[in-house]
């Protein structure tokens, strides 16, 4: 392998970007997800 940098290249890992594009993609899925389990849970509750 080549050192480029003081970094190996081919290395197998994740980039800072790719890791950062996930974290933005479940924050989207939990920000539409999250109120609409709030509200199946209110909507289900029972009056005792």
């Amino acid at each position: 392998m080549l050192i480029r940098g003081g970094f190996k290249l081919g290395k197998k890992a994740f980039t800072l970007i790719e890791l950062l594009a996930v974290i933005v993609v479940l924050g989207i899925i939990l920000a539409i997800a999250i109120p609409s389990v709030f509200y199946i849970i209110e909507k289900n509750k029972i009056n005792v």
